[in-house]
């Protein structure tokens, strides 16, 4: 059973890397970004029974209506880490041993959401792929809860 359920892992970890990255225009002309992680729980799954939480990243320009990455449902969320420039926080999300650390990152005058699998089944590190990105050019960028 456990074999099963760390190539479901592994399966779900792969198809999750090849997910295309999206661009949500922002503005160049705005002054203030607020970066918010939303994760809402979604129960826990009937096959493997690890809880399950849907994670998305909101945008706000100068205080206007948020704008959002979406990242998905994914098993065993973590708590919010704050960081360092240019990264802003982290969410890691592993179940039996797979799973994936989603970072939000301020560069090159955009929000950017990352994605990089993880598994203690398989050496060396998988690829980080963009889930999106919100533009903000020179705009003052903070995380708020």
């Amino acid at each position: 059973m456990k074999n099963v359920l760390v190539l479901l892992l592994l399966g779900w970890v792969g198809c999750g890397a090849s997910a295309p990255s999206t661009e949500t225009p922002g503005s160049s002309e705005a002054t203030e970004a607020t970066v918010r992680w939303v994760a809402e729980s979604r129960g826990d799954d009937e096959v493997s029974g690890a809880p399950m939480t849907e994670l998305r990243v909101e945008v706000s320009l100068d205080g206007g209506e948020p704008q959002a990455i979406a990242i998905g449902t994914l098993p065993g969320c973590a708590a919010v880490e704050t960081g360092t420039a240019p990264m802003l926080a982290s969410v890691h999300c592993f179940w039996a041993g797979a799973g994936d650390t989603l970072r939000v990152e301020h560069r090159e005058g955009a929000v950017v959401v990352t994605r990089q699998g993880e598994d203690s089944q398989v050496d060396g590190a998988f690829d980080v792929q963009e889930v999106g990105r919100v533009v903000v050019g020179g705009a003052a960028v903070r995380l708020v809860e």
